[in-house]
């Protein structure tokens, strides 16, 4: 394991920034989303999820594929590349990276889509564990563990003053040897106090979530009940059919076909 100082972060965030674009979660208006880093942005490493998932890196809300033309009574047809230039995202959740293990087995399967393909091969995915879950986190629920994620290909976690970091892929073991001084040895101290909060957060999480458990069972409910609550009568009346919930979403995957086509040509 590595780790390095807090205080040094901004030299670590310009350094990534120099060859890669770099994405971190950044506070605007109280609200948190990843966006890219600059010199003077206000970075977040305490709240535990942004608005917006990340997913949007790998699973951007639209994008064209095609271009169609015609000519002369014949149709045209142009596929789009994907010129995917090198990225990094800094300091996603394990529930958000776990998300990406969905996508992956969606759009990497055949017929895999190349353009999720080449971002997934062009980003670089640096995990951040949580200290603290939330009471509404429920990732011990489906054998997550809110401290870590072997999806990633760096694992970081916070403890105070300065940042544990562990590779964990190819590309994680590659970016963390261009770093070179900017990384310090971990003690063993450091790694023992790291598997000390590993396992006291997902113990955090998993009492919570029983706790949950308790106060729906003793309160006469089931499930069937709960997903026929009135609750959702009054929800679903607000609902304007956006559909920004499905992209808001860290797994879902749904999405639609369009053509657009002015005069003689357009983009699918």
């Amino acid at each position: 394991m590595k780790k390095i100082l807090k205080k040094y972060l901004p030299l670590l965030w310009e350094f990534l920034s120099r060859d890669a674009s770099l994405y971190v979660p950044v506070e605007e208006d109280e609200v948190v989303n990843f966006a890219l880093w600059h010199k003077g942005v206000c970075v977040n490493l305490e709240t535990l999820n942004s608005v917006v998932s990340p997913k949007q890196l790998f699973f951007p809300q639209t994008e064209n594929y095609l271009r169609f033309k015609t000519e002369n009574n014949r149709l045209n047809l142009e596929p789009l590349t994907a010129d995917q230039k090198k990225f990094i995202l800094f300091g996603a959740r394990p529930c958000d990276v776990s998300g990406l293990t969905v996508l992956d087995k969606v759009f990497l399967a055949e017929p895999c889509d190349f353009f999720y393909k080449s971002r997934r091969e062009a980003g670089i995915v640096l995990s951040l564990g949580c200290s603290e879950p939330a009471e509404t986190c429920f990732c011990t629920s489906f054998a997550l563990e809110p401290a870590f994620n072997p999806n990633s290909d760096v694992a970081l976690w916070d403890l105070e003053e300065s940042l544990v970091w562990k590779p964990l892929s190819e590309k994680g073991f590659n970016l963390t040897g261009a770093l070179g001084n900017l990384l310090t040895e971990a003690g063993q101290a450091e790694e023992k106090e790291v598997e000390k909060r590993r396992a006291a957060s997902a113990e955090k999480e998993t009492a919570a979530s029983r706790a949950r458990s308790l106060n729906i069972n003793s309160g006469g409910y089931s499930l069937n009940d709960l997903f026929n609550d009135s609750f959702w009568d009054k929800l679903f009346r607000r609902c304007l059919g956006c559909g920004i919930c499905t992209y808001l979403c860290p797994t879902c995957h749904c999405f639609d076909v369009q053509d657009y086509s002015r005069g003689q040509e357009g983009m699918r």
